[in-house]
C-alpha cells in the first residue's frame, strides 16, 4: 500500500510504504508465494506484486515503488536516506473466527536487498518473473517497544521539513539515517526467547 505523496516545504516525500502480508492466503491459488515475517529476528522477505507471465516485474506499480525506495535506502547520501520512506510491516490478524478486515502492526524497517525471482502460478499453470525484497526490521528497544504514529503524521504534514519530522522518529531510524547500511546489523530487532519449557513438555 502506497499512501499519497506529501509535497512538503523541502520537497515531495512519501510518508511511508505499507508492507502487508496475509498469512491466511499464503500458498493458495491467489497467493502462490509465501512471505516470511520473522519479526523477532529482524527479518522480512516480501514478494512483489507481479503474478503474470510476460510482464516486466519492474513495471508493476508496487515493485516499481519498492525498487525506487531500495535505491534510496542504499544511498550513501544522508539527505536521501532521511527523505526516504520507512517500511511499515502489517499482516492480517484473526479476531475470533474472523480472518478478514483486521490488521496487526508488526514493526518498521528498511530495504536491504532486491532480487528477481521466478515463481509458478498454480492457478494459470505458468511461470512468471517477480521480485523478492529482503527487509531489516529495526529495533524499538529505546521506545520500550511502542511505535509513535506521530512520526508518520509529521511526515504527512506539508508544513514540516524532513528535519522537523525526526523529532518523533525512532532512535534506530535516526541512527540508520546518520550511518547508512553499514549500521543495519547493529540496529536490527532481536528478541531473546526463553529456552525454558514446562516440566510436562
Amino acid at each position: 500500500n502506497i499512501p499519497s505523496q506529501t509535497v512538503a516545504i523541502d520537497g515531495p516525500r512519501q510518508p511511508c510504504i505499507l508492507i502487508h502480508s496475509n498469512p491466511f492466503k499464503a500458498g493458495t491459488f491467489d497467493t502462490p508465494w509465501r512471505d516470511v515475517f520473522d519479526i523477532d529476528s529482524g527479518y522480512v522477505r516480501y514478494f512483489g506484486d507481479n503474478k503474470e507471465a510476460g510482464v516486466q516485474p519492474e513495471a508493476v506499480r508496487g515493485n516499481a515503488a519498492l525498487l525506487k525506495l531500495f535505491e534510496q535506502h542504499q544511498s550513501p547520501d544522508r539527505q536521501v536516506r532521511a527523505a526516504s520512506s520507512p517500511l511499515i510491516f502489517m499482516r492480517n490478524a484473526k479476531l475470533g473466527k474472523t480472518v478478514k478486515g483486521y490488521k496487526e502492526f508488526m514493526g518498521f524497517g528498511v530495504l536491504r536487498a532486491a532480487e528477481r525471482v521466478s515463481e509458478y502460478n498454480r492457478a494459470t499453470g505458468k511461470t512468471y518473473t517477480n521480485y523478492a525484497f529482503d527487509c531489516v526490521v529495526l529495533s524499538m528497544q529505546e521506545e520500550s517497544e511502542l511505535f509513535d504514529w506521530a512520526w508518520i503524521n509529521d511526515r504527512r504534514d506539508p508544513t514540516l521539513s524532513i528535519i522537523d519530522t525526526e523529532r518523533c522518529a525512532p532512535a534506530c531510524w535516526q541512527r540508520w539515517v546518520r550511518d547508512g547500511s553499514a549500521s543495519l546489523d547493529l540496529l536490527r530487532r532481536r528478541v531473546s526467547s526463553s529456552l525454558t519449557i514446562k516440566t510436562e513438555q
